[in-house]
């Protein structure tokens, strides 16, 4: 089963993110050249199981967060400048009581803790 990924814009991050996954065994590209508003209705089409596009291109704004209601997309915004990347997804999380907040805040603070060890 391959797993589709939507890579949006022209950037130099974009195409070299596409040219590294092309040998990528169980994954299948789909290329995006236009803005995310001009390519929102075609996502929404394709279903893409994730969605990379650069950060210093494409912000985190309405059109790149609406793709957060289909529920399993993974949004992944990329920014080869400081060599870090924005993960977000629209699968929701039970927050009954403050308890299942401080759960995930403590998960990914053992993430944090984790990569400052291991290094970028």
């Amino acid at each position: 089963m391959n797993c589709k990924i939507a890579l949006l814009g022209t950037s130099i991050a974009i195409d070299s993110v596409a040219a590294a996954l092309a040998a990528a065994p169980g994954l299948e590209l789909l290329r995006f050249k236009g803005s995310p508003v001009e390519c929102l209705p075609d996502l929404h089409v394709l279903a893409p199981d994730a969605v990379v596009f650069d950060m210093a291109v494409a912000s985190l704004d309405q059109p790149i967060l609406e793709l957060l209601t289909h529920p399993g997309l993974l949004l992944i915004g990329c920014d080869l400048a400081t060599q870090q990347m924005v993960l977000l997804s629209g699968e929701p999380a039970r927050l009954a009581t403050v308890d299942d907040l401080l759960q995930v805040l403590s998960v990914g603070y053992g993430r944090r803790e984790q990569a400052m060890v291991e290094g970028p």
